[in-house]
């Protein structure tokens, strides 16, 4: 048993349960989930460059499509009553 990996969960354990900030929670955990992949993830190869102008065109286009896109007032659902 890694007992560092299982003292900082036991932390975010115990921050939660006195009603730790939000941030100390996030802060608390980020650091915990970095521990565990830093000592247990198996990372793949890297992809091989070549691809980011086909991602790059993707994104732009999604983004366009999305501010091109208006909507009037009346396409928006309307509250129920």
């Amino acid at each position: 048993m890694d007992t560092d990996v299982a003292n900082a969960f036991r932390h975010v354990h115990q921050l939660s349960e006195l009603g730790a900030s939000a941030l100390q929670l996030q802060t608390s955990w980020r650091e915990t989930t970095l521990l565990l992949f830093q000592r247990y993830a198996r990372l793949g190869s890297l992809a091989k460059p070549g691809k980011e102008p086909f991602a790059i065109r993707q994104a732009q286009e999604l983004l366009l499509t999305r501010l091109t896109n208006t909507n009037r007032d009346e396409d928006l659902p309307q509250p129920t009553r």
